[in-house]
């Protein structure tokens, strides 16, 4: 068979030649789409009768859901019509798209494809995503929903936490939306281990550590004025850094969320880091733990208890997000909660 190929351009055209792949520049979003359109048509597994009319249409739901987004979160974007490397991921997302047809992998996809075209030059993000493309279609709701929990749990902290209402909602908002949605065994894990979306260690992150021990603040049982002597930390320092407890208003706690909160605090008030370090110390030694602190924690979002269990018989302290499952993980947070903040935090 001859492997001579032969191109033919128009005006205004760039012309790749290998896999069908034709480049136009200066388009606008109709162009885009029918150049979409047309790689998937060319490059696609020529499929017959019903399956490829499902294929077809499969294509072209993506494909507009992606030039929507576009418009929304990155005009500039239509520029990576002429990158041959984000045409081939545009290929990648509407052929998986096409062989699965599953909404919620759809609008990952999506998510994924947008992020991309934001990458121009040949970045670690670009490669990322590129990969990430490839390896969502591998993965099943119940093992994304894994990596959605994780990457909030261990990759991110609110910011907007400030007493436990705000709280309550965080749990309710942030983490609940994925604990009936993780796997019931742990070759799902492993697969993810697999897979490349992360790796599975000896060592385990407590539960605890992760939903209270970042919000310390809410979690206080008070510290007796008379360990603030004992420890010679000055009363200036004290009216300055502590309040009345909410629990006991004889006693008294730091005002501060979490530490790194405190610290800065301290920094601006020119608190010395050794008296940090008795407050931290006199703090942690009066913080509510173990079935008192959940007792709490259920109240205000019973799935946690679920969550609990899950944890320890899935193993999910031991694991860890590469980036490609940090990637996978952002985008499906955003497409449940429609926040999220650019993956340039975590990957650059």
């Amino acid at each position: 068979m001859s492997s001579k190929q032969i191109q033919k351009a128009g005006d205004n055209s760039v012309n790749v030649q290998g896999d069908k792949v034709t480049i136009v520049t200066g388009l606008t979003y109709q162009e885009v789409r029918q150049v979409a359109l047309d790689v998937f048509q060319q490059n696609f597994y020529q499929l017959a009768g019903v399956a490829a009319d499902t294929a077809r249409d499969r294509a072209e739901q993506i494909t507009d859901k992606f030039l929507k987004e576009l418009e929304s979160r990155n005009p500039e974007g239509l520029a990576a019509a002429t990158d041959p490397d984000f045409l081939y991921s545009l290929f990648t997302a509407q052929r998986e798209h096409a062989r699965a047809g599953d909404d919620e992998l759809g609008d990952i996809l999506v998510d994924l494809l947008v992020d991309r075209t934001k990458e121009q030059s040949r970045t670690l993000i670009r490669i990322v995503l590129n990969e990430s493309l490839r390896v969502v279609s591998q993965l099943t709701s119940d093992q994304i929903a894994v990596l959605s929990l994780i990457f909030t749990l261990r990759y991110t902290k609110s910011y907007g936490i400030h007493n436990t209402k705000s709280f309550s909602k965080y749990l309710k908002t942030r983490i609940a939306p994925y604990i009936q949605g993780l796997p019931e065994t742990y070759a799902a894990l492993q697969h993810l281990d697999f897979t490349g979306c992360c790796s599975i260690s000896i060592g385990s992150v407590p539960l605890e550590n992760l939903v209270a021990g970042r919000y310390p603040g809410l979690f206080s049982k008070g510290i007796p004025q008379e360990e603030l002597a004992d420890m010679q930390i000055e009363e200036p320092i004290v009216n300055k850094l502590l309040l009345p407890c909410v629990r006991d208003r004889a006693k008294l706690q730091i005002k501060s969320i979490n530490e790194d909160a405190l610290r800065n605090q301290a920094t601006e008030l020119g608190v010395s880091d050794d008296t940090v370090k008795k407050l931290v110390k006199l703090d942690k030694s009066h913080r509510l733990k173990g079935d008192n602190l959940w007792k709490e924690i259920d109240a205000m979002e019973p799935q946690l208890a679920d969550l609990r269990k899950k944890w320890q018989s899935l193993r999910l302290g031991h694991v860890s997000l590469t980036s490609v499952g940090i990637a996978i993980g952002h985008a499906n947070v955003r497409r449940v909660t429609g926040e999220s903040s650019p993956l340039s935090i975590w990957i650059n």
